[in-house]
């Protein structure tokens, strides 16, 4: 069994490289934050100049693994030399190995909240220096509006079933967008009106059949009110693969150096299209 599978780990932990995986998700750590934040939990009780933690891993069945480096002299040469062993953290009080995963696992996220923030920061500023609508946009728009209607179909929906057809209507009309407006200049992309709309226009004709009046066109402003959560969306995106336990589309390898707001979004794009998400 590999103990750095997501499938049987709960966190594995290299010091050599000073990466931390939880879930499945890599982080690597920033000699600063390292310095500052796990040098004092780490010094002097489970790492030491001449004996070093390599490994700490936390099995999803609470065992608990640990690898140091040992600097030791060879006695028939007198050379030294690091050599790796495998710690038996059973010499140390159960309750301290616990405490030291609790204490990297806030660690972890700790770092993976700064990073979040970071980016939704720079996020946000770059939206407001550049806003204009391109089709990635406008999937994420369209991505939003489908979560907002999720409970429409759901078998305890508080709905009719008469409604609940509207809805899937609703539902499909946003799922075809690309394929049949994927010619259309963003700016022209038109979005159906929900079912609720719809209803309060007391509109005699059939839902959806009105180009005019059951159509809109998803302009700045609009997109403007999408934009906090499109972007909170995306900083947790790049950062994770789930929220509140929900799996979200994971951007596994952003661009060093490009971190711009169309980039990051064409890159999330590519990533629900290879799996299947739209």
């Amino acid at each position: 069994m590999e103990l750095a599978s997501p499938l049987h780990t709960a966190l594995y932990l290299n010091c050599l490289n000073r990466t931390m995986q939880i879930n499945g998700v890599y982080k690597t750590f920033d000699e600063t934050f390292w310095s500052d934040n796990f040098v004092p939990i780490l010094y002097p009780v489970w790492d030491s100049d001449r004996d070093r933690l390599e490994t700490f891993v936390r099995m999803k069945d609470g065992s608990t693994h640990m690898n140091k480096n040992k600097y030791v002299r060879n006695q028939k040469t007198g050379q030294y030399k690091w050599v790796s062993y495998q710690f038996d953290h059973t010499q140390m009080p159960a309750a301290e190995v616990d405490a030291l995963y609790e204490k990297l696992e806030e660690l972890y996220t700790l770092y993976r909240e700064k990073q979040e923030h970071d980016l939704e920061t720079a996020l946000a500023a770059e939206f407001a220096r550049t806003n204009h609508i391109n089709m990635s946009k406008l999937l994420m728009v369209r991505k939003f509006l489908l979560m907002d209607s999720d409970y429409t179909v759901m078998p305890d929906s508080p709905i009719s079933d008469a409604e609940k057809e509207q809805w899937k209507v609703y539902r499909q009309k946003l799922r075809d967008i690309p394929q049949e407006q994927g010619s259309v200049p963003p700016d022209q992309i038109v979005f159906p009106i929900t079912p609720t709309k719809y209803a309060a226009q007391e509109d005699t004709g059939e839902y959806l059949t009105n180009e005019t009046e059951h159509f809109y066109k998803c302009g700045n402003m609009m997109y403007k009110k999408y934009v906090d959560r499109i972007v909170s969306y995306i900083s947790v995106a790049v950062a994770t693969r789930q929220v509140d336990d929900q799996p979200v589309t994971y951007i596994r390898k952003p661009r060093t150096g490009d971190q711009s707001l169309d980039n990051i979004l064409d890159m999330l794009h590519n990533e629900m299209v290879e799996s299947g998400d739209i």
